[in-house]
């Protein structure tokens, strides 16, 4: 019997059963293959925006095109005028998120979205046969925002790692733990320490199939589809790739069996846009993502551009799934000729070279191109050789072998660097 649920859920009966309404709306709009309920939410959250938060104010909410594409900078430049005066600041949950710039970019959200995103996470854990308080490991940057305390971790039932420390040392640790503690059902980290794990256990030639996990989820950082696999093979579960953020919760996963993402329009509202313009892409072109939360009324993030990339077979008016994600806004380079060249891209000429531990492509002040590489090689022509023919003449190209690339202050590690 799963007490930590039951408790779960009668405290939430206690308050009002706010999650299980959730859980049962989300429900509802999942099987509703005409898309209108989602379209009557988006109408609800336009015209909510329009009549109570001053930044919309005179804005015909009868068309999303009427609304503004947001960035982090516009919101920080009208912090006031787009959060509901309504609420009080001190009542509100509140996320920080770091800005292109480093500054940070600060959220608020309501009670009501925040059992939203409760709910969403229910049911992706549950689609795949987690259930609501099961043990987890829990693998992040732990820094002061969450401060960490032992009730939190006995409440909630996670065991958390912190991805900076993520060591050897350990890993060894965590190894020896899913051996032994059968209790644990699902690990859910950042991509780049999934990739590190599974490499420290290749090494050790482990065979991992004697855990109990139902689930591994990369969150943050995107997991490479060979990496996935790898995990699939040494662990003998799922590997989803969880796409979230801090400012809106749950956006989408891979399901069982592909790479595709399907995205979460029970709670949200995804467009795919040029790179260059404010205009839908056609199916099969890159574009940037933008989306609308239509739950959050304390400060509603409508066509709020995510400064992530991705292709979709949707029109770019609306998508409901997304062929892959193709990294960060920021870290994308064009060729000689004009053409886009993401993360993804680098990665699918990269990955034939296994040798390669891991890699950095940093594009210089000067304007260079200089690939950093950590392997036990000292010969890297071939690739200094690809990569002149994917950028062109343009480019000055250099590759340099390093003993470790650091990771950003988030934890993570960034394939594509523009040095600014």
């Amino acid at each position: 019997m799963n007490i930590r649920k039951s408790v779960f859920f009668l405290l939430d009966f206690v308050k009002g059963g706010k999650v299980k309404k959730h859980l049962k709306d989300i429900g509802q709009i999942n099987r509703d293959k005409t898309g209108e309920l989602q379209k009557e939410y988006l109408n609800k959250i336009m015209q909510y925006a329009c009549e109570n938060i001053p930044f919309y104010a005179g804005i015909d909410s009868g068309d999303i095109r009427n609304f503004p594409v947001m960035d982090k900078s516009i919101y920080n430049e009208n912090k006031r005028s787009v959060v509901n005066p309504q609420y009080d600041l001190n009542k509100l949950y509140f996320t920080s998120t770091s800005g292109s710039s480093g500054v940070p970019f600060k959220t608020y959200q309501d009670v009501n979205k925040r059992k939203r995103n409760n709910a969403d996470l229910i049911t992706l854990l549950s689609s795949f046969g987690f259930e609501t308080g099961e043990k987890y490991v829990f693998i992040r940057s732990w820094v002061s925002l969450y401060h960490l305390s032992k009730f939190k971790m006995l409440k909630q039932n996670f065991i958390a790692i912190d991805v900076n420390t993520f060591d050897d040392n350990k890993k060894e640790e965590l190894r020896r733990l899913l051996h032994k503690d059968k209790k644990i059902k699902a690990i859910i980290s950042y991509g780049s320490a999934l990739e590190d794990f599974v490499s420290y256990l290749e090494n050790k030639n482990d065979k991992m199939t004697d855990t109990n996990l139902k689930l591994i989820s990369s969150s943050a950082d995107a997991l490479a589809d060979s990496t996935k696999a790898r995990l699939e093979k040494m662990f003998g579960c799922p590997v989803t790739n969880r796409y979230s953020n801090e400012e809106c919760g749950i956006l989408g996963n891979t399901k069982t069996g592909t790479t595709e993402i399907t995205l979460n329009t029970a709670s949200y509202y995804f467009e795919l846009l040029d790179l260059e313009k404010d205009e839908p892409v056609k199916p099969g072109e890159i574009g940037r993502i933008v989306v609308t939360d239509l739950f959050n009324r304390a400060m509603p993030l409508i066509r709020y551009d995510l400064g992530d990339l991705g292709i979709s077979r949707d029109d770019g008016k609306c998508i409901k799934s997304l062929v892959s994600l193709q990294g960060r806004m920021d870290d994308v380079l064009k060729s000689s000729d004009g053409i886009v060249i993401s993360s993804v891209t680098l990665s699918t000429y990269m990955q034939e070279f296994q040798y390669v531990e891991r890699y950095q492509l940093r594009k210089n002040k000067d304007g260079s191109l200089e690939m950093l590489i950590v392997s036990k090689q000292n010969e890297f022509s071939e690739i200094a050789k690809i990569l002149q023919g994917i950028f062109g003449d343009k480019y000055n190209i250099y590759v340099k072998k390093v003993g470790e690339i650091p990771k950003e202050k988030t934890g993570k590690y960034k394939e594509i660097k523009v040095i600014k």
